[in-house]
C-alpha cells in the first residue's frame, strides 16, 4: 500500500526501537517527488543529499522484447546519482564533489562506447535501463567504501523523457 507523502524535510519511520526501518525521505526541493529511501538504524534521518550527473554511449539489445528495442541500437544516456548522509565529514561536506564524479566516471569506463551486450554482467540479464543503473549502483556502492555518504539511488536516462532509477535492495 502507497504510503503518503509528509510535507517537506519530514520523514517516517516504521519499526520498533533497536530495528532496522523503512525510511520515506521527503526531500526539501521545491517540485521533487516523493522517494523510498534504503534501510537506516531506528533514530537515524539523512539531512543531505548530493546529486552529480554524467553521460556514457552505447549500444545494446534487448533480447527478450519483441519490437523495436529487439534490433541493435544505442542511446546517450545520462546517469544521475544520488547521495545522502545525516553528517558532515571533518572537510564540512557529505564528500567532495569531484571524488563522488571521480567514482561514477570510473563505474561508467566500462559502459561507454561498448556493445553492452557483451559485457559480463549483461551476459545473463538484459542490458536494460533498469539493470543498467543496479551495475552502476553496484559500482559506485564499493567506490564509496569508507565515505560518510551512501548511495541514495542511480537513475539511467536513456532519452530525454524515460529513465530507470535503482533503489538498491533490502539487505
Amino acid at each position: 500500500m502507497p504510503r503518503p507523502c509528509l510535507p517537506a524535510g519530514r520523514s517516517r519511520l516504521n519499526g520498533m526501537a533497536g530495528r532496522k526501518a523503512d525510511l520515506v525521505i521527503i526531500s526539501t526541493l521545491p517540485g521533487s517527488p516523493c522517494r523510498v529511501g534504503g534501510e537506516l538504524p531506528i533514530g537515524e534521518t539523512f539531512m543531505y543529499e548530493l546529486t552529480v550527473l554524467s553521460h556514457f554511449s552505447g549500444a545494446h539489445r534487448l533480447r527478450s522484447l519483441h519490437g523495436r528495442c529487439e534490433g541493435l541500437h544505442g542511446h546517450n544516456w545520462k546517469i544521475e546519482v544520488c547521495v545522502t548522509s545525516s553528517r558532515l565529514g571533518k572537510e564540512g561536506v557529505v564528500i567532495d564533489f569531484g571524488i563522488l564524479k571521480e567514482k561514477l566516471a570510473q563505474a561508467l569506463k566500462e559502459l561507454d562506447h561498448a556493445y553492452l551486450n557483451d559485457l559480463s554482467y549483461f551476459t545473463k540479464r538484459e542490458p536494460s535501463s533498469e539493470n543498467i543503473a543496479k551495475f552502476i549502483y553496484e559500482g559506485l556502492r564499493t567506490g564509496l567504501k569508507g565515505q560518510p555518504a551512501r548511495i541514495k539511488s542511480v537513475t539511467a536516462w536513456e532519452s530525454e523523457t524515460a529513465c530507470a532509477t535503482y533503489l538498491g535492495s533490502k539487505r
